[in-house]
């Protein structure tokens, strides 16, 4: 199995658009084949509008240890966050059930209801 080399593009490549399971490349309005390129003013000028710093990093070290410097540099704090629960009620079954066992308490109970007290639903013995 061959090893991965990094590739470095310094120029651009066609952007890949994908219909159908068909990769073909992204044209403009006169059907010529849209080609990347690396910006690196823009980039600068966002990285210091936010207060950043631009490191162009390519697939090798170079750039990533200016990087991680950077980070190892920076001031460790800790941040204060706030945790919301919200929690889904889950009590109807219960609450339907015991509507259920008080209307069939008040079914059953003849002292309580006059009109169903001739309904016996359990027969005594004396």
């Amino acid at each position: 199995m061959a090893a991965l080399r990094p590739v470095v593009v310094t120029e651009g490549v066609p952007v890949p658009v994908s219909t159908n399971g068909r990769t073909e490349y992204l044209k403009d309005a006169g059907g010529n084949t849209v080609i990347t390129r690396l910006d690196e003013d823009i980039l600068k000028k966002i990285a210091m509008s936010a207060g950043g710093s631009y490191v162009r990093a390519s697939n090798t070290n170079i750039g990533l240890d200016q990087i991680f410097g950077d980070i190892r540099k920076m001031k460790s704090q800790e941040l204060e966050s706030t945790q919301y629960t919200e929690y889904s009620d889950q009590f109807q079954i219960f609450a339907a059930l015991a509507l259920f066992l008080l209307v069939a308490d008040f079914i059953v109970m003849d002292r309580k209801n006059r009109r169903l007290a001739n309904i016996r639903l359990f027969k005594y013995r004396v």
